[in-house]
């Protein structure tokens, strides 16, 4: 009785072993894959973290008067707008925007639009780019954002990536002409345009030009 006992005892011992080293074999061909692949999982980690930080912080108040508004719009499902370098990008040119308007003395605001049907996949593409003042996604194509910058109010070329720089005036009602006339935007015109990484990599480099306009007063 005690030698069977002591056989299954060893039998059983040695399927769970095995088990394990099979396990562990199956996970270690499969790290291998990956890495010859060229995927780090800590890398996709870093890469995660780097994404969440960016110096722009936005004012959380109304700012009445002239403002100059930097519009990104690019999908969770677009190549170009999902190259490496576009974070990088999108970044430089809205702080460059910012500067511009800061140095003419308007306020700033920065919108991201994704392109996508599914919400959650066009807020983690937009995470990507660091913080804005309001995002807009999900109806693809026919959400406000896209509606606005690309088919109706401003209309233009229906392609991603793009940024678009738009000037306009912000009221309110705590302005003493204004009193209980409610939020308005009002004299809003396209500053600028530009489509796809290769002119917006170019942009960035030559200094992110705008055309010239009057200062505010």
């Amino acid at each position: 009785m005690a030698s069977i006992r002591e056989y299954l005892k060893t039998r059983f011992t040695f399927k769970i072993t095995s088990t394990h080293l099979m396990l562990g074999g199956v996970l270690f061909l499969c790290a291998a894959c990956l890495g010859f692949l060229g995927y780090n999982p800590l890398d996709a980690m870093n890469m995660r973290w780097k994404q969440l930080h960016d110096p722009y912080i936005p004012i959380n108040t109304f700012q009445p008067g002239p403002q100059l508004v930097f519009v990104y719009l690019g999908s969770a499902h677009c190549a170009y707008s999902n190259t490496e370098e576009m974070p990088e990008i999108i970044q430089g040119l809205k702080l460059a925007v910012k500067r511009h308007a800061e140095e003419s003395g308007r306020s700033f605001r920065a919108v991201g639009i994704a392109s996508n049907w599914i919400v959650d996949h066009g807020i983690e593409h937009l995470r990507k780019f660091g913080t804005f003042d309001e995002i807009m996604t999900g109806q693809s194509w026919l959400n406000t954002g896209s509606l606005k910058y690309i088919w109706k109010d401003l209309p233009g070329q229906g392609a991603t990536p793009q940024v678009l720089v738009v000037e306009r005036v912000v009221e309110t009602p705590f302005e003493a002409h204004r009193k209980g006339q409610g939020y308005m935007i009002s004299e809003e015109k396209l500053i600028v345009r530009v489509v796809g990484v290769e002119a917006l990599s170019q942009w960035l480099a030559n200094g992110v030009a705008l055309p010239s306009s009057e200062k505010a007063n």
